[in-house]
């Protein structure tokens, strides 16, 4: 069975609750609409936490607190590490670890998945990745169709030295796009065309994307998923904002009372598809 998983950190120890946007949740709800028939979904989390938005995501994606021995493998102190690493890095470390020890596709979770992920999980590599350009490889989709993939040893082995705390640009994909050229020959390794990974559309077109309540009937039909916080909104607004105010605001909060009271029947409606 394929498993897809999401971290979800708070490392504020004033927070006791972990919780997710409505723009996040949405884009959860995207993959239980794809990928709920051929994978588990789970979503790792350091505090308790509950669906608010979409409240029927929990009856199809296990929440799950962060493998405590993996933790320890990959950041020997905590602590530490907390003070070392940005929050953002911190996540960067966790999804290589977990990926080396279990294998499974993770993904951002402000990643919108449009169609199903079946025929990547059908191909014959170890790790396939999506890229934004084809000089970028981004590390918001990873997908390792066995565990003990050599290149997240090898990336594990060498953030810390080769940390660059202000950079952000660098230890999200400089220093991945380098790492995976050097580990060309130890892995097989797929990276995927940016329109089919991750595509970055205007926001005209995010309004077409989002017209309908099935808003899997998009123009962006050769695309697996969408990359939004690499999309472009208009002058003065957020990509997050601009998409919240499109489908789960009024006047279209239907459409959230819609999928959240009728995800059983869009599971059913989509596998019709």
């Amino acid at each position: 069975m394929n498993k897809f998983f999401y971290f979800q950190l708070c490392l504020d120890n004033y927070v006791r609750e972990c919780e997710l946007s409505p723009f996040n949740e949405l884009c959860l709800l995207s993959n239980v609409l794809r990928n709920n028939d051929i994978g588990t979904i789970t979503l790792y989390t350091n505090r308790p936490f509950k669906f608010k938005t979409f409240t029927k995501l929990a009856d199809y994606i296990e929440v799950k607190p962060v493998d405590s021995e993996i933790l320890a493998k990959a950041l020997d102190d905590l602590k530490e590490a907390k003070k070392k690493y940005k929050p953002a890095h911190l996540s960067d470390i966790l999804r290589f670890a977990y990926l080396y020890e279990y294998g499974g596709v993770y993904l951002d979770t402000d990643i919108l998945v449009l169609k199903s992920f079946q025929p990547l999980l059908g191909m014959p590599h170890d790790l396939i990745l999506a890229s934004e350009s084809k000089q970028k490889i981004n590390n918001g989709l990873i997908i390792a169709n066995k565990p003990g993939v050599e290149l997240f040893k090898n990336v594990l082995q060498n953030y810390e030295d080769d940390y660059r705390p202000d950079q952000w640009i660098y230890n999200s994909m400089i220093y991945l796009n380098a790492m995976v050229k050097w580990n060309s020959g130890a892995n097989s390794i797929r990276v995927l065309e940016p329109e089919a990974g991750f595509h970055y559309p205007r926001h005209d077109q995010l309004a077409e994307l989002f017209k309908s309540v099935d808003f899997g009937k998009s123009t962006f039909t050769e695309n697996y998923s969408h990359h939004i916080c690499g999309s472009i909104a208009p002058k003065g607004q957020t990509v997050r904002a601009y998409i919240t105010d499109r489908i789960l605001s009024p006047p279209l909060c239907d459409k959230r009372i819609y999928l959240d009271n009728l995800i059983d029947s869009l599971l059913i409606e989509y596998e019709a598809l």
